[in-house]
């Protein structure tokens, strides 16, 4: 036994040891940690220009869908719509229109007309547009309205003079709450 030469043995283990360890090695681990890290944000990149593209395309096709709605149709339908609202909460509610025509025209003051009239029976209130002759008609036609005992609140939202130097008045009136027509 004396011919055995642990020393020999030793490197040689130490030799086959080095060649396999590379793969074990922390050199290797990094390498591989590194390039999979570097395929996932090289992907991340690719995808989120693919994002970008897509997201660009669908911005166009918004923006033609867009052009191509008439605004004209789109007025018309939602007039219409509000028109069919109104009418079926009249219908609903047993409220006729041309009543509250015919109560006004009792009300306007002599030397004063409409100009134009608008009915909210939701709101349950009106917004006339008259013309006078003068800011004193304008208070007559106020007070024509306050005393009625049909409205709870008339005020003026607005008032000029038009080019034949009339006045043009503006009133809103609202019907009080338990008010039939």
């Amino acid at each position: 036994m004396v011919d055995v030469n642990f020393h020999q043995a030793a490197e040689k283990d130490l030799m086959i040891s080095r060649r396999q360890s590379f793969f074990n090695s922390t050199y290797f681990v990094s390498i591989i940690l590194m390039l999979t890290v570097g395929f996932a944000y090289g992907a991340t990149i690719l995808y989120s220009k693919g994002l970008a593209s897509k997201k660009a395309n669908m911005d166009i096709a918004r923006d033609k869908e867009i052009q191509g709605i008439d605004s004209v149709e789109v007025n018309k339908l939602n007039d219409f719509q509000e028109r069919l609202d109104s009418s079926m909460f009249n219908l609903d509610n047993k409220k006729n229109p041309e009543d509250i025509f015919s109560v006004v025209e009792k009300l306007i003051v002599k030397g004063s007309y409409l100009n134009s009239l608008n009915y909210d029976s939701v709101g349950n209130k009106i917004e006339i547009e008259v013309v006078a002759d003068s800011f004193r008609l304008a208070a007559s036609q106020i007070l024509s309205l306050k005393k009625s005992d049909l409205f709870e609140d008339v005020s003026i939202t607005e008032s000029k003079r038009d080019q034949d130097n009339q006045a043009v008045f503006k009133l809103e009136a609202v019907f009080k709450d338990k008010q039939e027509i």
